[in-house]
């Protein structure tokens, strides 16, 4: 079976998930049970129990990933304001889990590393350059903390991710800017001895030459991502990267590449032959400044809970995020 027909394969399986099995309304249930446990904290003003509103966000993200899903995956549609939705839950839930860091300092976060160096690639996508720079600092104080933490099965592109974000926008995280010491951070608790010789494969080629003019070169190597990604997607529902539902058919990484060239005025092949990059997902397209999109009521709520009894509360120290 060649690499195609796999992959049609994986995708049905694909949208099944968001159909038949993870159905929108019982997603839209879990966010209303979720609800009357954030209002009854709210109103009640309960400091004591108020990490509950931390945790109950997870129920927000779920919905608007199912509400995207539907949209997307399902109708075919290209809406992306779930999208926006999504990494705006992780924005809020990373500067929330800061203020639980000594009170609960082994608390379990609803995200990791991943999901938040994909909500900073989108922000630089969206265009959302205030925002971006808070959840980088974020993601600087707390690299290799227990307040974000890795997922050794996904982390080749993180750690592609992360860097060509550090390249584009000329910054450091202490630990990272080193390969070696990085991935020793990302694997310290994997059990072989030979952490340090893990291989980033074709991302190693790409980090060096990223920046390159010549169409050809570039195409070539972003033909070896799709041939990566494809290979890893078409076991969809199993352990490892790329074959989460959450994100699987939708090739963010390489949509992230291909952003910051054009940003840079580099070409980008405009035509792909591969079944991952003629997806709905692969084809989203986005303004130089996407709006922002209305704020979930329950991000709402639980931001100004937060504003009101923590003064150390980051977004209290910054004028109108996302706004």
């Amino acid at each position: 079976m060649d690499i195609n027909e796999k992959l049609k394969r994986a995708y049905r399986k694909y949208e099944e998930n968001f159909s038949t099995g993870i159905k929108l309304g019982d997603v839209a249930k879990d966010y209303e049970v979720g609800k009357t446990k954030i209002i009854g904290i709210v109103e009640s003003n309960n400091i004591e129990k108020d990490h509950i509103l931390l945790l109950n966000l997870r129920n927000v993200y779920s919905l608007n990933l199912s509400k995207w899903k539907d949209d997307v995956v399902l109708s075919g549609g290209n809406d992306i304001q779930h999208l926006k939705n999504m990494q705006m839950v992780t924005f809020y839930q990373c500067m929330a889990q800061e203020l639980y860091k000594i009170k609960y300092p082994t608390m379990i976060t609803s995200y990791n590393l991943w999901t938040v160096v994909v909500a900073l690639i989108h922000f630089v996508i969206f265009g959302w350059k205030r925002e971006e720079e808070i959840l980088f600092e974020f993601i600087k104080r707390n690299f290799g903390s227990s307040l974000l933490k890795s997922n050794t099965t996904s982390e080749k592109h993180v750690w592609f991710l992360l860097s060509l974000y550090l390249e584009y926008r000329n910054k450091t995280i202490e630990r990272v800017n080193e390969k070696k010491s990085f991935v020793s951070a990302l694997f310290k608790k994997k059990k072989t001895e030979n952490a340090l010789d893990y291989e980033l494969g074709i991302y190693e080629d790409v980090l060096k030459k990223w920046n390159i003019s010549n169409l050809e070169k570039i195409e070539e190597l972003i033909n070896k991502m799709i041939e990566y990604h494809s290979e890893l997607v078409s076991k969809i529902g199993q352990l490892g990267e790329f074959t989460n539902f959450q994100y699987g058919f939708y090739p963010y990484e390489i949509l992230f590449l291909m952003h910051i060239r054009k940003s840079k005025g580099l070409p980008n092949p405009t035509q792909f032959n591969s079944f991952l990059m003629n997806t709905v997902e692969a084809k989203l397209t986005f303004k130089d400044f996407e709006p922002y999109p209305e704020f979930d009521p329950l991000v709402r709520i639980v931001d100004d809970f937060y504003k009101k009894n923590y003064s150390d509360y980051i977004p209290n120290k910054v004028d109108k995020l996302f706004e």
